[in-house]
């Protein structure tokens, strides 16, 4: 696995980094792409403040635009996943990327999507957790993430 930099600050990203989304959703998410291989996602409230940092290989974007889009997001008729489906996982560069369906995001009582990658961690004061971010439904149209992720696949 490539070792990325940790974002230490918004206002003077590491050599490589380069913006391509920023939105507000209780907290900051920044996304960043890291010398076109991979999708960085920061999270949080100000540049000394961040949570998390989710990295995910650009191989995976139009895989995970197809799985929140068409996968999870369509009636099994309509092409989706069998009911009862929330959870789908596929591997990517050596690095296990999985989208999982939540009805309650972050605690909002809203439904949305997490996105882990589950070869990668982040080391809080008490464990290791798998890196990953989650996002409502709405945040999702209203910034058009699963487009954004599309592009980003293409470039």
């Amino acid at each position: 696995m490539n070792d990325i930099p940790v974002l230490a600050s918004l206002s003077s990203p590491p050599q490589g980094f380069t913006e391509v989304l920023c939105y507000r959703d209780r907290s900051l998410y920044t996304f960043f792409t890291y010398r076109d291989d991979f999708l960085i996602v920061v999270t949080g409230d100000a540049d000394s403040k961040f949570r998390l940092q989710t990295e995910l290989p650009i191989s995976a974007l139009a895989w995970l635009a197809d799985v929140i889009d068409v996968q999870l997001g369509w009636t099994p008729n309509d092409g989706g996943l069998p009911v009862g489906t929330a959870l789908v996982a596929q591997e990517f560069d050596g690095e296990t990327i999985q989208v999982c369906r939540l009805a309650n995001t972050r605690g909002s009582g809203e439904p949305g999507f997490e996105i882990k990658n589950r070869s990668r961690y982040f080391q809080t004061t008490k464990r290791k957790r798998e890196q990953y971010f989650e996002f409502t439904d709405e945040v999702m149209r209203a910034v058009g993430l699963v487009e954004k992720f599309r592009a980003l696949a293409r470039s």
